[in-house]
């Protein structure tokens, strides 16, 4: 699996579980539900972290770990921990 890459996040949903995060990344390009990627503002430093929930072949979604500053601009990238 490739893992130097990052896509944007197009959507940040608040849920009574915490976020939702919408992400231009699926299957196609090595995304698999359970896989945990890293969150990146806009300057490419860490807010976070998330847990792939389900993904197409272009598109994931996943839940915030914790408390997190995801937002729109932010991007994901594939981080060390995943499987």
């Amino acid at each position: 699996m490739n893992r130097d890459f990052s896509a944007p996040i197009y959507m940040v949903k608040k849920t009574a579980d915490g976020l939702t995060v919408f992400f231009r990344a699926g299957r196609r390009r090595g995304i698999r539900p359970g896989d945990r990627l890293a969150v990146l503002n806009e300057e490419g430093l860490p807010v976070g972290e998330i847990r792939v929930r389900s993904c197409s072949e272009e598109d994931a979604e996943g839940a915030a770990l914790g408390e997190v500053a995801i937002g729109m601009g932010c991007r994901v990238e594939l981080s060390r921990s995943s499987a």
